[in-house]
């Protein structure tokens, strides 16, 4: 049983020892002192009273009082200090753990990132982190805070024993029930919560539709205003339900509470009364004795209520160590060097099928990518282009045979090395709201005139107030510049060919332009990567003209492979598709 319930607690200790042992320190000190501090402020009120309504001599009720004073001021001020501390290294210890959830993303297979489930483990895993809002660490503060409630009831009941033991057992068992039926609200609340995952989500997709300028045009033209805001209302009233059955739980146990809290309180003090009423109280033990039985039950609920949530949390713990246990496929048991030589990968019946998926989307493939060689890959939309890519750069593994690099299957190849083979400029490329410069290197230092010129960006850079340190976008800086669509691809191009990798992939960067525009782009990239292995996708024929070989792909099949002369003559599908297109293309 304490195997599971502080599994949570370990994991946030041990992870907080590694990164800054101090947090645990400070929790631990102020929960000392907290403890030290309610102790003294139950008993030394009791010997002021009772010098008062006796002897009153002076110099005692100077002492008493000054011992009080210091007591409660220099506790409030360690307190301030401890807590300050304490929470500056809650964040380091905080910022290294979202660190490394990060770096354990980027690392997951590109599959992941496509997967509704996963990212719905992951939202699950941050409840953890935040532990519904407490903020990091709530687990371990919650631990320390048992430990200290511990001192201070050892204290108490020490006190209380001295009164009855009945009434110190009495207030423990009605302290139990508020803590049992806080636990139960709070148990069915965390159940609820995790349900609510997929809700919220979808409720934040909602609001993007609102807060993203890429909906703005759609929603203007297409008058969707009303439409989507149906949506959204539905969705907000659908987690609204969620909130309602969480705090109707929570309701019922506060009900619960009051009640014990009335006959606790009630009996309590009616014992007192009695026995102030016997004369076997003095004002001052009177005093001192209810303000223990207050201070009893009150660091108990805290401690019960603290020892609830450590058990609680444990669902979300799960979820947590589910997401960091995710595996990493494509990384597993991939630990050889590059081999030498220029790269030559070649596909070897080579199958994929998309999870959940009942059709392959690649089927029996096989191909050679020499070194140096142009490659056009096309085909109509669907017809398995850019899942070839995929697998070509390693985003996904063959479902059935393989891809070797000069001879060597790349599913054993150091993951990183491997990616360092391939200069890649994606259809939906992605720029960063960094400057143009870092966009391209990313933190390297490099000239950048020779490709700024060499894309044809010279022009715009000059009218850019720093040059290519100016950032993009808005998000970062408000004097960032916003590139058109065919500036941003322009970057894109540098940042491939700043990469210098020595298979540059072109996977329909140019999807959006006409094909007169296509081919002229491609003739142009195809001047800039001379000497190196060369692959372009596209479903137009814009690329093919220029390039060593060409492969046909039609429902996830190489159909026809050749140079451009060979497949015109055999007047199959490339001819076809390139007769209906020629009309734009540029004749050499």
């Amino acid at each position: 049983m304490f195997k599971n319930l502080f599994r949570g607690l370990r994991f946030f200790i041990s992870m907080s020892f590694k990164i800054d042992y101090r947090y645990i320190l400070y929790l631990f000190l102020y929960q000392i002192v907290v403890a030290v501090c309610a102790i003294s402020l139950i008993v030394w009120p009791k010997f002021i009273i009772d010098e008062l309504m006796g002897a009153m001599r002076l110099d005692r009720l100077v002492a008493y009082a000054a011992a009080l004073v210091l007591i409660a001021q220099g506790g409030q001020v360690l307190k301030s200090h401890l807590v300050t501390h304490s929470f500056l290294a809650r964040l380091r210890i905080a910022n290294e753990y979202i660190l490394g959830m990060h770096s354990r993303m980027a690392e997951a297979d590109y599959a992941c990132m496509e997967s509704k489930d996963y990212h719905e483990l992951k939202e699950k895993a941050d409840k953890f982190l935040y532990c519904d809002w407490h903020g990091f660490g709530y687990v371990v503060d919650s631990a320390f805070e048992i430990l200290g409630q511990l001192f201070t009831l050892l204290g108490i009941a020490a006190v209380l024993f001295q009164l009855s033991p009945w009434v110190l057992l009495a207030s423990a068992l009605l302290v139990g029930v508020d803590s049992f039926a806080a636990a139960r609200a709070k148990q069915k609340a965390i159940a609820l919560n995790l349900e609510q995952v997929n809700v919220e989500r979808q409720g934040m997709y909602y609001h993007s539709l609102f807060e993203e300028k890429r909906f703005g045009k759609e929603i203007r033209l297409f008058g969707l205003k009303d439409f989507l805001l149906g949506k959204e209302r539905a969705e907000l009233q659908q987690m609204d339900s969620f909130y309602v059955r969480a705090r109707r739980y929570w309701m019922r146990a506060d009900q619960a509470c009051a009640l014990t809290g009335v006959l606790r309180e009630g009996l309590g003090y009616g014992y007192l009364i009695l026995q102030a009423l016997r004369g076997a109280l003095s004002i001052g033990n009177f005093t001192l004795y209810s303000g223990a039985l207050s201070s009893f039950s009150a660091a108990m609920h805290t401690m019960l209520g603290n020892l609830v949530d450590i058990k609680q949390y444990g669902l979300y713990y799960d979820a947590m160590m589910d997401f960091l246990n995710v595996p990493r496929t494509l990384r597993e048991n991939a630990a050889l060097p590059l081999p030498q030589g220029a790269p030559e990968i070649r596909f070897e019946r080579v199958s994929f099928r998309y999870p959940g998926q009942s059709v392959d989307a690649l089927s029996d493939v096989s191909l050679t990518l020499r070194p140096g060689m142009k490659l056009s890959i096309v085909g109509e939309n669907g017809a398995g282009k850019s899942t070839f890519i995929k697998l070509l750069m390693r985003i996904y593994a063959p479902t059935s045979g393989r891809i070797t690099l000069n001879g060597v299957d790349i599913g054993q190849i150091d993951y990183d090395a491997y990616m360092s083979l391939f200069s890649p400029v994606f259809q939906d490329f992605n720029l960063f709201a960094f400057s143009l410069k870092e966009n391209v290197c990313f933190g390297k230092e490099a000239d950048l005139s020779r490709l700024v010129r060499q894309s044809g960006l010279e022009k715009r850079v000059s009218t850019l107030p720093k040059g290519v340190d100016t950032p993009l976008m808005h998000e970062l800086d408000p004097e960032g510049f916003e590139p058109s669509g065919g500036e941003g691809q322009k970057i894109a191009l540098m940042r491939a060919l700043f990469k210098d990798a020595p298979i540059v992939v072109l996977d329909e960067p140019a999807a959006a332009l006409d094909p007169r525009s296509e081919y002229q782009l491609y003739r142009q990239f195809d001047a800039m990567v001379q000497g190196k292995s060369a692959v372009y996708i596209s479903h137009r024929m814009s690329s093919a003209r220029f390039c060593d070989e060409i492969c046909v792909f039609e429902g996830g099949k190489i159909v026809e492979m050749g140079t451009h002369d060979q497949l015109m003559e055999r007047h199959g599908l490339y001819a076809d598709l390139f007769n209906m297109q020629k009309q734009y293309y540029v004749e050499e």
